[in-house]
């Protein structure tokens, strides 16, 4: 369910290129959440800015009852979010939308996310893993330092490879290959992807030539979070056509199949 909580700021550190990690007490919001999910949060103690932020989760931890977020610091509210010392508590309405259909038998999945888009799937990673899933983690950026998720979810026990525009590894062909080698892996069951288009295209491809379900999380901008405003609105495949749907409410995430990708 849908509720407001509290978020308790435990740290906000820097953690370069003007990106920040928040760690936050929320015992209700980190036993409900889900992966791929995300939460509103209102990012000062006051009301300005008067609109609400949208953020993944990159980590979700119930048993310390805390959530992290790793963000970019992208307009005023999050600079202002960014200035937030711990001890300060926010206001933040979730777990909204709905979050990677993780197969509870899986063997194997793999996940490819580029920049900060990677940021939910580390959360994703760690479910799977917990549950005895293997994971392969393509993970591109623009340079090294641009890179999310990657010693988390190496050190949880994934397969991560990691490639970049600065070294020449990020090219469609080259990724393409890693991405035919993970898909083609005994025991592959699912593909997630987030946070580029060119690589949705590039998994959509691959995954429907081997017969695996693929998904995506869309990034979209959004004013209320809860469907009613429409901002996010994304274009969909249904069989009586193309239509739209709301990221918020009938997302973040999606079958890759019903997205049309431009």
């Amino acid at each position: 369910m849908n509720v407001n909580h509290t978020l308790k700021v435990l740290a906000n550190e820097p953690q370069g290129a003007g990106r920040y990690l928040l760690v936050a007490e929320a015992p209700g919001l980190a036993h409900a959440a889900r992966p791929g999910q995300f939460v509103h949060v209102r990012c000062t103690a006051g009301t300005v800015p008067l609109l609400r932020r949208p953020f993944s989760f990159y980590r979700l931890r119930p048993a310390a009852g805390a959530v992290e977020i790793y963000y970019q610091v992208v307009g005023s509210g999050t600079e202002l979010l960014s200035r937030v010392p711990p001890g300060t508590t926010l206001s933040a309405l979730g777990p909204l939308g709905r979050g990677f259909p993780l197969a509870p038998r899986a063997r194997h999945i793999v996940l490819v996310g580029r920049g900060l888009g990677s940021a939910p799937l580390v959360a994703l990673g760690e479910a799977a893993l917990a549950q005895g899933t293997a994971v392969t983690a393509i993970l591109s950026a623009r340079t090294p330092s641009a890179l999310v998720g990657s010693r988390p979810l190496a050190a949880l026990g994934a397969a991560v490879t990691t490639v970049t525009d600065a070294a020449g590894t990020s090219d469609p062909a080259q990724v393409d290959e890693l991405l035919s080698a993970a898909l083609e892996r005994p025991g592959t069951a699912q593909a997630f992807v987030c946070g580029s288009r060119r690589l949705a295209r590039l998994v959509e491809r691959s995954a429907a030539a081997r017969g695996i379900p693929a998904f995506v999380s869309l990034e979209e901008r959004m004013g209320c979070g809860l469907g009613g405003c429409l901002v996010c609105a994304c274009r969909v495949r249904t069989p009586a056509g193309e239509t739209y749907k709301r990221v918020c409410k009938d997302g973040p995430v999606f079958p890759l199949e019903e997205v049309v990708l431009e």
